[in-house]
């Protein structure tokens, strides 16, 4: 076996590398955060992720820009940024919502195997991507380029382009503040705690009555989870009964 070619361009690939690995493990952490909460791996996660890329680009297709277009000023960047993050919010949210609808809770009802659940949710996956496909045409959509890559060093043959450093610098950024977010932050303590075989009196005293409010009305309306509290527990209208 010939691995002069593999030795050849080992630096550019693997830059490259850990530029499309940094954006694989931000979908990862989604994986992990679904499963670490409802026990199931929600192989559409990934296709939530593409209603959302779509919607931003039907945002920016409302003003007559593609990836053909030229590039907009600052604060006509700015505005359709935001544009395109709260149309992606919406939407993403409203197709998560409607698999678990759908797909989701019929089966946690019947108290479905776990079995049921994957191929349930490959399913949902393939229908959503398909779909999309059909509507699309598979056709290429994109935005104007905001950023012009342009190589920051040179090693060897390795050319790292602002592009490359940029994906993997928010990745780390991403990765840190969510990790903090997790374990530290009340809302994030209140979430997992929904989870938790903790007794009532100490769930109770870790989330503020505020917190455990909103977090049991979307977990109730979604999900359909109870709180585990003790049925003799003085607190229980606080440990998010629903």
């Amino acid at each position: 076996m010939n691995f002069s070619g593999l030795i050849q361009d080992f630096g550019p690939l693997t830059i490259t590398g850990l530029a499309q690995g940094a954006i694989i493990a931000l979908f990862a952490l989604g994986y992990t955060l679904v499963y670490g909460v409802l026990r199931l791996i929600n192989f559409a996660h990934s296709e939530v992720f593409l209603i959302g890329s779509y919607a931003c680009l039907i945002v920016w297709g409302f003003f007559g820009l593609d990836q053909n277009s030229a590039t907009p000023s600052v604060l006509g960047v700015i505005g359709l940024l935001l544009l395109g993050l709260v149309a992606a919010i919406v939407l993403s949210g409203l197709t998560a919502l409607s698999v678990e609808l759908v797909a989701y809770r019929p089966l946690r009802k019947r108290n479905a195997p776990p079995l049921a659940f994957l191929i349930t949710a490959i399913g949902a996956s393939l229908f959503i991507s398909e779909t999309v496909g059909v509507m699309t045409q598979r056709n290429i959509k994109g935005v104007p380029p905001l950023i012009q890559p342009r190589d920051v060093f040179v090693i060897g043959n390795m050319h790292v382009t602002n592009l490359q450093i940029l994906i993997i610098v928010l990745a780390l950024v991403m990765m840190f503040l969510l990790d903090r977010f997790i374990n530290r932050s009340t809302p994030a303590s209140c979430w997992a705690s929904r989870r938790s075989p903790r007794p009532c009196s100490v769930v109770s005293a870790t989330c503020a009555a505020r917190c455990w409010a909103a977090c049991c009305w979307v977990c109730c309306r979604t999900t359909r989870l109870r709180c585990s509290a003790p049925s003799g527990c003085t607190r229980r209208r606080s440990c998010c009964s629903c």
